[in-house]
Order: C-alpha cells, then sequence, then structure tokens
C-alpha cells in the first residue's frame, strides 16, 4: 500500500482483479456465448426429459402404477383388473349377499364342532358352557360375518371370492352358540349387535339376554378379527409386493432407458445444431459436402458412444434406482392420500434428482473440488423444485391453450413444450444465480483471506517489536547488572586507594612533624 497524490492506492494481485473483473463486468460475448450454450442444453434436457420422452414411456395416471387400499375405496385405481375389482366389490355392497358358496364350505370344514373332550362349548358364554342338545351345527357362528368379509375393500381389492370363503371360514372364525342367538346376530358385528337393546326385552342388551359372558365376546371375537384382518392384509401387501416388482422394474427400466436415450439425444442434437451453425456461417456447396458432413457426424456420433458408454450406463443406473424408489414413494404416499398424475411425475423427478444429490455427495466427479460439492447439490436440488413448478404449470398453461379455440387441437402437444422452455429457463436462471453467488462469495473469503493474511503479518510484526524491546530490556538490565557490578569493584578500589593515600598523607605529616621538631632544636 502507498500514497501518491493524496490518494490512497491498494495493490491487489491478479486472482483477485480477475474475480472483481468476473463479478462487476458487464455480459461479454463469451459470456453470453456461454449463456446461450447454457440455455440450450438446459433446453434440451427440459425438453427430452420430463416434458418430452417422459411422455413418450411413461402411462402417468392420478395414483400411479399400484392401486393402493385409499385409493381403491376411492374409486381410483391403477389398471383395468383393479377397476373390474372395484367395480366387483361396489355391487357386493349393493346386492343381497349370497352366501351359498360360503355355506358349503363351513359344512365341509366345521362340519363337527365337538371339543376334544367330546363335549360342545358356548364361545360366547362363561368357559365349560356346554349347548343344549340339538341340531349342533345350526349353531355355527362366523364371529366376523361372512358378508362383512365379503363386502370389504381389502377382499375385493387383493383376494378372490374363494379366497374370502377361506378367509370367512378358518378355525379362529367359527365357533358354536346358542341358535336364536345367532339367528338375532345375524350380518352385524358382533360388539355392535352385543351393546344393542334387545327386540325382546329392550330394558337388557343383547348380551345381558342371551346371558352372554363380556370377556368371553370380546375375547373371541378379538382371535377372530385379528385372524381376519390379518389374512386380507396379508393378501394386499403379496399383491402390492408383486405389483411393485414388476411395476418398479417397469419404472427403473423405463427411467435408465429415458436417461441413456436423452444422453444420446442431448448429444447428438448438440452436434446437429453447430452443424447448422456451421452450414449458416459457411454456406453450403452441394449434396456432396452434405453427404459428408452426414457421414462425419455419424462417425463423430459413434465415437462418442464408445467413448462414453460407461458413462452413460452409470447415468441409466442411478435412474433406474430412482424410478424404483419413486414407485415405492408413490405408494406410500396413495396409501394415505391420492396423487394425481402430475405429482406422480414430480415425485419421479424429486427422487431422481436426490439420487443424483446423493451420488454427488457419495461419489464427486473428479473435477468438482471437495468445497464445491454443497454449491452443485444445491444446483440440483433446486432445479428440481424449478421443475416441479414447471410440472405443476403445464396443466394452467394446457387450460388457457385449449380457452383459444384455434389452439384448442394443439393445447396438448404444445403444452409441454412451453411449459419446458419456462422450467428450463428459471433453471438455467438459478444454476447461474448459484454460480454468480458462488464466485461472489469466492472473492468475499478471498478478501477475508487478504485481510486474515494482512492481520498475520501485522501480529508478527507486532511480535517481532516486542521480541526486539524484550531483547533490548534484556539487554539494558544484563549492561545495568555489569556496570552495577563493575561500579562496586571500582568503589572498593576506590575506597582501598583513598584508605592508601590517607595513610601515606598521615606518614607525610609525621615526617613533616618530625622535620619541624628537628628544626627546632637546632
Amino acid at each position: 500500500m502507498h500514497t501518491h497524490k493524496d490518494e490512497l492506492v491498494i495493490e491487489i494481485d491478479e486472482q483477485i482483479e480477475l474475480l472483481i473483473k468476473e463479478i462487476n463486468a458487464s455480459p461479454n460475448t463469451q459470456q453470453q456465448d456461454a449463456f446461450i450454450n447454457s440455455f440450450q442444453h438446459m433446453l434440451i434436457d427440459q425438453l427430452m426429459g420430463p416434458f418430452g420422452l417422459t411422455r413418450a414411456m411413461f402411462d402417468d395416471r392420478d395414483g400411479g402404477a399400484i392401486t393402493s387400499l385409499h385409493n381403491f375405496e376411492k374409486g381410483v385405481v391403477a389398471n383395468d383388473a383393479d377397476a373390474q375389482r372395484h367395480e366387483n366389490w361396489q355391487r357386493a355392497n349393493q346386492e343381497k349377499f349370497e352366501r351359498g358358496d360360503y355355506d358349503d364350505r363351513l359344512d365341509e370344514l366345521h362340519d363337527d364342532m365337538k371339543s376334544a373332550d367330546g363335549k360342545y362349548y358356548d364361545a360366547y358364554k362363561e368357559p365349560g358352557s356346554e349347548m343344549p342338545e340339538g341340531p349342533r351345527t345350526e349353531a355355527r357362528d362366523h364371529v366376523v360375518s361372512a358378508s362383512e368379509i365379503e363386502r370389504s375393500s381389502r377382499g375385493h381389492l387383493a383376494q378372490t371370492r374363494e379366497e374370502r370363503v377361506e378367509t370367512a371360514t378358518q378355525d379362529d372364525n367359527i365357533v358354536l352358540t346358542a341358535f336364536n342367538m345367532n339367528s338375532s346376530k345375524g350380518e352385524d358385528d358382533l360388539m355392535v349387535w352385543a351393546a344393542k337393546p334387545s327386540t325382546k326385552d329392550p330394558s337388557k342388551t343383547n348380551a345381558e339376554y342371551y346371558e352372554l359372558d363380556p370377556k368371553a365376546v370380546a375375547d373371541t371375537y378379538a382371535k377372530a378379527k385379528k385372524a381376519v384382518d390379518g389374512d386380507q392384509k396379508k393378501a394386499v401387501f403379496i399383491k402390492q409386493g408383486q405389483e411393485f416388482l414388476v411395476e418398479g422394474g417397469k419404472a427403473a427400466g423405463k427411467l435408465a432407458l429415458r436417461q441413456i436415450l436423452g444422453l444420446l439425444l442431448k448429444d447428438l442434437v448438440q452436434d446437429l445444431v453447430q452443424d447448422v451453425r456451421y452450414l449458416v456461417r459457411e454456406g453450403f456447396n452441394g449434396a456432396a459436402s452434405l453427404l459428408e458432413m452426414v457421414k462425419a457426424r455419424i462417425e463423430a456420433t459413434l465415437l462418442r458412444i464408445r467413448e462414453k458408454w460407461a458413462e452413460y450406463l452409470k447415468e441409466g443406473a442411478s435412474a433406474g434406482i430412482a424410478g424404483f424408489v419413486s414407485t415405492l414413494v408413490t405408494l406410500i404416499i396413495n396409501s394415505f392420500v391420492t396423487t394425481a398424475k402430475n405429482l406422480v411425475v414430480i415425485i419421479r423427478e424429486a427422487v431422481l434428482s436426490i439420487v443424483r444429490a446423493i451420488k454427488m455427495i457419495v461419489a464427486p466427479p473428479p473435477h468438482v473440488a471437495p468445497g464445491d460439492i454443497a454449491f452443485e447439490v444445491m444446483k440440483i436440488l433446486s432445479a428440481a423444485l424449478t421443475l416441479s413448478l414447471g410440472i405443476m404449470l403445464e396443466e394452467v398453461i394446457q387450460k388457457a391453450l385449449e380457452a383459444i379455440p384455434l389452439l384448442l387441437p394443439f393445447a396438448a402437444t404444445l403444452a409441454p413444450v412451453i411449459t419446458g422452455i419456462i422450467t428450463g429457463t428459471l433453471t438455467l436462471f438459478t444454476v447461474l444465480a448459484f454460480d454468480r453467488l458462488k464466485n461472489f462469495l469466492a472473492f468475499r473469503n478471498k478478501q477475508l483471506a487478504d485481510i486474515h493474511r494482512g492481520q498475520t503479518m501485522g501480529f508478527l510484526k507486532i511480535k517481532q517489536t516486542v521480541l526486539i524491546l524484550d531483547g533490548a530490556y534484556q539487554h539494558i538490565i544484563i549492561t545495568t547488572e555489569t556496570l552495577r557490578t563493575q561500579f562496586a569493584l571500582d568503589w572498593e578500589e576506590v575506597k582501598e586507594a583513598k584508605q592508601t593515600t590517607q595513610r601515606r598523607l598521615d606518614n607525610y605529616r609525621q615526617s613533616v612533624n618530625s622535620l619541624d621538631d628537628l628544626l627546632e632544636q637546632f
């Protein structure tokens, strides 16, 4: 730092000067070209990604590719087979319950309800309560009624009629009880029926009128309910598990293929754009030159595929994982709420971005510095957020286009293109904003580093001055001690010389006095 003509001048190194120019300079031709190329790449990504190849490869629908129980009950199904199951379920709840096959299977499996000790016990009364003589087979009861099982949503989603019959007639759901009690219960839920006033004596509940044991009723009901629900939940789990493996595999394969094809087409389109630029700049010289250009382009494309096939496969593998996971996430979400088809796309693209972000953290590319990983992850996630907003915007754009009679036939085709352009632009500006922020922070970090370096130098100079002063102080102390010692020695010598001089003076006086005495005698 120095002054010149009363002005303060700060000297900076070349790196800081470059950063300042990059941050503050207006876009030059190189920056504009870079922006145009970035916009081109981003636009190609969008039109060949969720707004392009996805439309051709994925048959997205409300609720996703697997029918959840929540969606089934609302009539939102993933395929024609589940649509037929839903229709059968609705019919079962509207029509009279036909129980012929249920009773036939009951007779086949439970023709004799005799206990191990040869006696017949009433399951709803105190333990040890025997059944009276009579047609005991007529007193068999479905604890969870056959009609409830036949009309259940789980049963129709995941079981056939035969499987529902097996669920209803399993051992834990069939018990003996009094014939009149069984007739009174009918198709009602056991616990609800037991708490109702009796039609024969309204002053008592059904449980009281038929002298049922509350604990025996509750225990028998809980055991049967657990067995029936367990069967049906298991059936739903098996059905959805099998469909998840199939649909997840399909989604993984399609998303991997989309990623690989997208990369190939992106490289090809970019090369074709360069060829068109060359033709515009150099002019068209006939069919021969065009054929040579096409041949060169094909050879260059094949060469690029040979060079980058491993990279394509890695990107395809990560996309495949994302497709598999997104299918699971969509199924889980649809177990609670029904997702629109656009939300299914958003989930898939969001999971793909998350997988890319994790890949960036776990195995970053060689050219990415460790300090830039966080920025790259934020760019990926921000681009995914922008993409999600664009997907939600697509339906709005399509409806707006449909409102224009002239554009109505083309609305479904134009909406993805327009949305892709808007989304690509927003994504590009988001990425550029992060790059700008990264450069700004790099500049600020450089400033802070310089300040820290200046402070360190100042501290070192102060420390050096302190050391010099300390050395001078120590030198003064030593010198003082030396002078004090020397002074003491000299002082002793002076005192000794003084004493010697005094003795000599005394001797001299004595000699003078003796001389005076001698002269007086003469």
